[in-house]
């Protein structure tokens, strides 16, 4: 019975994960840029070890430069970051070494795979709320970034160790086995943390909805002085007393217009709204309450979802979408925060 190299296998799973996506409605480029650079290179791996192609040992460890590279791009952009050109001296310098000093590629990519983990887990903004992703999805983004950046540092410690296991003058065909098998379960498992991620960036609404007015919704003005367990601090540079406080007026504003319940409320969102940088109002509601613009828009959410618990026989996952919120696991989490008990027990508690 002829099997499938296992390369190709993982081809196809990331090749079904791109279309899964792109039929829940991804469309963030760099995550599937990652995604289709990703199934690419396990295509040329399965290549290069089933076939006689000698031009494959050229182009792989080209394409393999491009992978953490596209993943930390993928990141830069969720965290609405531009990155440097300068980045492209990995693609180039494998192009130099494949020209002029070949032994030096394992360690080249083994260190940007280092690297690249590195940035990743450290590059998180620093009120840990990225512009571009659903405010309420930090928890999630966190543990996302984390698994990435242990899938780039095992990458890159299981090339050294292959490279080792080869000049020590071990079986020629153990080796090719063993960082065949690594390099495509490694990059289907990054795959799948990206494309999970990249769920969290909402698609641009067209103009006309970024235009569009919510209406007007009662919510109390004290809403931002509710308790909140574990208030993040903030290291970015303070704002002008009186501009953090125009900042905060014109968000909370938007608020209670009732824009919390957009379920794909970004931060990037508010602030085009607001027309006011997306690191001002930031730093202006960190300053001024002390806790992140996300802690801001769960209190509007906890507090509609508390009128309609008492005012309404909705069912319970209604409400949390009426309010705003996208998962029942992160509803109960923030309404129990703040109210110390779940919306359930709440609506049975009668207070």
């Amino acid at each position: 019975m002829p099997t499938i190299p296992l390369p190709f296998i993982a081809t196809g799973i990331l090749l079904a994960v791109i279309a899964a996506l792109l039929l829940r409605g991804m469309r963030n480029r760099w995550f599937l840029i990652f995604l289709g650079v990703a199934a690419l290179q396990t295509t040329i791996v399965g290549l290069r070890w089933s076939t006689d192609l000698s031009w494959l040992h050229h182009i792989q460890p080209v394409f393999a430069s491009i992978v953490p590279l596209s993943a930390f791009l993928a990141f830069s952009d969720l965290d609405g970051r531009r990155p440097s050109w300068r980045h492209m001296v990995w693609p180039l310098a494998m192009v130099i070494a494949l020209l002029w000093l070949p032994a030096a590629i394992d360690m080249l990519l083994s260190l940007e795979f280092l690297c690249y983990g590195w940035f990743i887990y450290t590059g998180k903004p620093a009120d840990g709320v990225s512009p571009n992703a659903r405010l309420g999805s930090e928890t999630t983004i966190a543990h996302m970034r984390k698994g990435v950046a242990a899938a780039l540092v095992l990458s890159a410690a299981s090339d050294v160790i292959v490279s080792a296991v080869l000049n020590l003058g071990y079986t020629s065909l153990a080796a090719p086995v063993v960082a065949t098998t690594l390099s495509a379960v490694l990059l289907v498992i990054i795959g799948g943390l990206l494309g999970r991620t990249g769920l969290e960036m909402p698609p641009e609404p067209n103009h006309q909805m970024q235009e569009t007015e919510a209406p007007e919704t009662e919510i109390p003005e004290a809403i931002a002085s509710q308790a909140f367990p574990e208030e993040p601090a903030t290291s970015a540079p303070l704002l002008a007393e009186e501009e953090a406080r125009e900042t905060l007026a014109t968000v909370e504003a938007l608020l209670r217009q009732g824009l919390y319940k957009d379920h794909d409320l970004t931060l990037a969102r508010l602030a085009r709204r607001a027309h006011i940088p997306a690191r001002t109002i930031s730093r202006a509601v960190n300053q001024l309450h002390g806790f992140s613009i996300t802690d801001l828009v769960n209190r509007y959410r906890v507090e509609e979802a508390r009128r309609l618990l008492k005012g309404s026989n909705l069912p319970v996952t209604e409400i949390m979408l009426d309010a705003g919120f996208q998962t029942k696991s992160n509803f109960n989490r923030v309404f129990k925060e703040l109210e110390g008990q779940t919306p359930t027990a709440f609506r049975q508690s009668g207070t």
